[in-house]
């Protein structure tokens, strides 16, 4: 974390050019997140650790679950389209440099602060 902060804090200013998207070049970025969300382990063991929870005993288990992925399902398919909007309505914005210089020195300053706080915590502890 220290690491990434202080490289971040370090690394040189870079200008940024507007750049035309080509026909098609939407679709990459589509399918890697896609593909990131899908093959995320953290999914199936999230769903099937809690989905049982909700099951009521002595009610039949299958239609319940399905039931209960399907509500899942539903509201993952309307989030992330929701985000997409919302980050596409954004990016004309963090575009602008003084924006981009705002969240890369906050994003770096979170990193390295982590990083101190990690490095910090065994030498308080003891």
């Amino acid at each position: 974390m220290l690491y990434l902060g202080v490289r971040t804090l370090l690394e040189p200013r870079r200008t940024r050019t507007e750049t035309v998207v080509e026909a098609g070049a939407a679709a990459r970025p589509l399918r890697q997140g896609f593909v990131t969300n899908a093959l995320n382990p953290k999914v199936p063991i999230t769903v099937l650790s809690l989905l049982p929870q909700f099951v009521p005993q002595g009610s039949s288990t299958l239609p319940r679950t399905l039931l209960l992925a399907l509500i899942v399902v539903v509201l993952a398919l309307v989030w992330f389209p929701a985000v997409a909007v919302l980050v596409d309505r954004l990016g004309r914005w963090l575009r602008r440099p003084r924006a981009a210089r705002a969240v890369t020195g906050v994003t770096a300053g979170a990193l390295t602060a982590l990083g101190v706080m990690l490095l910090a915590e065994p030498l308080l502890a003891a």
